[in-house]
């Protein structure tokens, strides 16, 4: 005997593949009902291989090919050698955008300085990328039930919020109220980066296990690209603020000042682009396959 199981399945994909196209170049598509249809197949005998003809049978047919999977293929190569054409190839039209007699409307779309340009749009975009990568492996993490899924996933919304400051410049906001309630000036002249450094130091204390748990090289990548980015974002932004003064009173020249910016933008930009690296290469390695379906419910 089959299984009802196996029957029910059998009656669906005849109805689906074979029954329902064959009525509708024969005969039309209203001259045999489904109820007809259903009823001759439950009054059917099934041989006891049926799950073996089943399977052949959708398989050999052609309406079929029409549910077939789509494959991506990732290379991590690609995505970085891509990456670093795109990096620089920005980098070097902005500083050619500040060096040379540009109209100031094509300067600050094109400048790494400004912060509605195509270079923050860039910026914002590799972050997002990084917040995805870091979610869907939190996600197959908690799948796997395997250690450290709040941890990824922090992260994850940790670099969705850096996306979305990168354009909305949320963190600029703390500026004057942190320099003003400390009187700050010189490196600290741009106060945002106090409250920057704070938070660096608690998500590296606070990951301290985590970065133990991963790989050898993948730790170590972790560590450097934080690090590219931090000395970038924090380290360079305080040089500018040192200079910042003489900039303004005119002793330093607007070209030296900007170049301070354009080595600040790029270091982020490598600092984002080694982090993506680190991922991809992480996930092929500790994910090696994921799948991806879409459902109608």
């Amino acid at each position: 005997m089959v299984s009802k199981q196996a029957r029910t399945r059998l009656r669906r994909v005849l109805l689906e593949h074979f029954c329902e196209p064959l009525c509708k170049v024969v005969v039309g598509e209203d001259a045999i009902k489904e109820k007809s249809i259903l009823a001759h197949l439950d009054r059917a005998s099934l041989p006891t291989n049926t799950g073996n003809l089943l399977t052949k049978a959708v398989q050999l047919n052609p309406m079929n090919e029409n549910k077939s999977k789509a494959q991506v293929t990732i290379s991590v190569t690609k995505i970085t050698s891509q990456l670093i054409f795109v990096v620089s190839l920005i980098s070097i039209i902005s500083i050619l955008a500040d060096t040379f007699d540009t109209p100031n409307d094509i300067e600050r779309v094109l400048s790494v300085g400004r912060e509605k340009s195509i270079p923050t749009w860039y910026a914002s975009s590799t972050l997002l990328i990084c917040s995805v990568l870091l979610l869907v492996i939190a996600h197959f993490k908690k799948k796997k039930g395997e250690p450290f899924v709040r941890h990824w996933r922090f992260l994850g919304f940790l670099f969705l919020f850096f996306s979305i400051d990168e354009v909305a410049t949320i963190h600029e906001m703390t500026t004057v109220p942190v320099r003003d309630a400390f009187n700050l000036n010189g490196v600290f002249y741009f106060a945002w980066v106090i409250p920057g450094i704070l938070l660096a130091l608690a998500v590296f204390i606070s990951y301290f296990k985590f970065l133990q748990h991963l790989p050898k090289e993948t730790r170590r990548l972790f560590i450097f690209s934080g690090a590219v980015f931090i000395i970038g974002a924090v380290g360079f932004e305080s040089l500018s603020a040192y200079f910042y003064e003489s900039y303004k009173a005119g002793t330093m020249s607007v070209l030296a000042f900007e170049r301070l910016t354009d080595i600040e933008e790029l270091l982020e930009m490598a600092g984002v682009l080694l982090f993506i690296y680190t991922l991809v290469s992480y996930m092929q390695k500790a994910l090696s396959r994921i799948e991806i379906r879409i459902e109608g419910n």
